[in-house]
Protein backbone atom coordinates (compact mmCIF):
# COMPACT_ATOMS: atom_id res chain seq x y z
CA UNK A 1 0.00 0.00 0.00
CA UNK A 2 1.38 3.35 -1.08
CA UNK A 3 1.71 6.22 1.75
CA UNK A 4 -1.01 8.77 1.70
CA UNK A 5 0.09 12.34 0.47
CA UNK A 6 -1.25 15.12 2.36
CA UNK A 7 -4.60 15.31 0.45
CA UNK A 8 -5.21 12.03 0.74
CA UNK A 9 -4.46 12.69 4.34
CA UNK A 10 -6.36 15.94 4.64
CA UNK A 11 -9.11 14.23 2.76
CA UNK A 12 -9.74 11.10 5.00
CA UNK A 13 -9.25 13.28 8.15
CA UNK A 14 -12.55 15.36 6.93
CA UNK A 15 -14.47 12.61 5.60
CA UNK A 16 -13.68 11.13 9.47
CA UNK A 17 -15.09 14.23 11.63
CA UNK A 18 -17.79 14.63 9.01
CA UNK A 19 -18.81 10.77 9.78
CA UNK A 20 -18.53 11.67 13.78
CA UNK A 21 -20.60 14.89 13.71
CA UNK A 22 -23.12 12.90 11.62
CA UNK A 23 -23.06 10.28 14.28
CA UNK A 24 -23.56 13.05 17.22
CA UNK A 25 -26.34 14.19 15.16
CA UNK A 26 -27.63 10.84 15.06
CA UNK A 27 -27.60 10.30 18.53
CA UNK A 28 -29.34 13.60 19.35
CA UNK A 29 -31.97 12.23 17.60
CA UNK A 30 -32.28 9.48 19.39
CA UNK A 31 -31.91 11.04 22.79
CA UNK A 32 -34.25 13.09 21.90
CA UNK A 33 -37.14 10.80 20.98
CA UNK A 34 -36.29 8.57 24.66
CA UNK A 35 -34.06 5.77 22.88
CA UNK A 36 -31.14 6.52 25.98
CA UNK A 37 -29.10 3.14 24.97
CA UNK A 38 -29.17 3.62 21.68
CA UNK A 39 -27.95 7.17 22.17
CA UNK A 40 -25.42 6.54 24.73
CA UNK A 41 -24.26 3.33 22.31
CA UNK A 42 -23.72 5.75 19.18
CA UNK A 43 -22.40 8.85 21.08
CA UNK A 44 -19.23 6.62 22.38
CA UNK A 45 -18.87 5.48 18.84
CA UNK A 46 -19.01 9.04 17.56
CA UNK A 47 -16.37 9.67 20.30
CA UNK A 48 -14.43 6.59 19.10
CA UNK A 49 -14.56 7.71 15.79
CA UNK A 50 -12.89 11.36 16.35
CA UNK A 51 -9.58 9.07 17.47
CA UNK A 52 -9.65 7.85 13.84
CA UNK A 53 -7.48 11.20 12.36
CA UNK A 54 -4.59 10.59 14.04
CA UNK A 55 -4.57 7.11 13.36
CA UNK A 56 -3.87 8.71 9.76
CA UNK A 57 -1.63 11.45 10.62
CA UNK A 58 0.47 8.89 12.48
CA UNK A 59 2.43 7.09 9.86
CA UNK A 60 2.66 9.46 7.83
CA UNK A 61 4.51 11.76 10.85
CA UNK A 62 6.93 8.36 11.26
CA UNK A 63 7.44 8.20 7.65
CA UNK A 64 8.28 11.87 7.80
CA UNK A 65 10.12 11.60 11.37
CA UNK A 66 12.32 8.63 9.70
CA UNK A 67 13.09 10.11 6.44
CA UNK A 68 15.17 12.91 8.39
CA UNK A 69 12.37 15.13 7.57
CA UNK A 70 13.65 14.99 3.86
CA UNK A 71 10.17 13.79 2.84
CA UNK A 72 6.70 14.54 3.93
CA UNK A 73 3.71 17.23 3.64
CA UNK A 74 5.93 20.85 2.80
CA UNK A 75 7.87 18.72 0.17
CA UNK A 76 4.61 16.82 -1.41
CA UNK A 77 2.66 19.66 -1.48
CA UNK A 78 5.16 21.70 -3.25
CA UNK A 79 5.91 18.58 -5.65
CA UNK A 80 9.74 18.88 -4.84
CA UNK A 81 11.80 16.78 -3.25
Amino acid sequence: MEPLNIEQLFAGCSKIMENAHELVEEAELLLKNGRHPRAFALGHLASEERINPCRLYEPASARWYLSGGRTGFANERSGGH
